[in-house]
């Protein structure tokens, strides 16, 4: 249900024990419904661009979720329940307020997808390198000065994103990203890159 004015999702939703998708965008939501987690043959759900401050606990029940986009709202944060979601495969958190990832996110081993940009983020959880499925990481227009060493572990990661960041130095470990072929840097000044010249041929550099 798209741009409808809803504040809350009905009640009726929850009666539907067979539902697969729900897409509630565009509307008036400012949290979801505990019972969100008994939807648990949810495999794609879509409520960006609505005016969510918080998630339940209960998000962490939808075991069958590969499909997750919370864009462009007013989340601080993500419960840690949110590393239960084990069949994850696409995780869109753009324009929000979050400042920290919780550790949890690590446990999404089937992850390939993450999109973090335009937050408030300061660090990375160092479980990060633990998302060896993880082919796209944005992560632009944050307030991270640094990336953990550990992002060199991503070993399935080709799209690096992470423009618009006040990084006063990457770790050399970026040059062990053996399956990289596009790193966005807008913003960063080449002198923080810390590239190897293999690197620098191998991969396609937008700045």
């Amino acid at each position: 249900m798209d741009n409808c004015g809803l504040q809350r999702i009905p009640e009726i939703v929850k009666e539907l024990k067979s539902l697969e998708g729900l897409i509630f965008t565009r509307n008036l939501l400012k949290t979801l419904p505990q019972w969100i987690g008994n939807s648990t043959q949810l495999k794609h759900l879509d409520v960006s661009n609505n005016q969510l401050e918080d998630l339940p606990d209960s998000i962490g029940n939808l075991k069958n979720l590969k499909k997750l986009v919370l864009s462009n709202n007013k989340l601080k944060r993500l419960p840690e329940s949110i590393g239960n979601l084990r069949k994850l495969e696409s995780l869109f958190i753009q324009n929000n307020k979050i400042t920290n990832l919780p550790e949890s996110v690590g446990k999404l081993q089937t992850l390939k997808r993450l999109w973090i940009s335009a937050n408030f983020l300061k660090s990375l959880p160092a479980s990060i390198r633990s998302l060896e499925m993880l082919t796209e990481l944005n992560i632009s227009d944050n307030q991270l000065d640094a990336l953990p060493k550990s992002i060199g572990l991503l070993s399935s990661l080709k799209f690096l994103i992470m423009g618009e960041n006040p990084i006063r130095e990457l770790s050399s470990s970026i040059n062990h990203l053996e399956s990289l072929q596009t790193l966005s840097m807008g913003g960063i000044d080449e002198s923080a890159w810390n590239l190897s010249d293999y690197m620098k041929k191998k991969v396609r550099i937008y700045k």
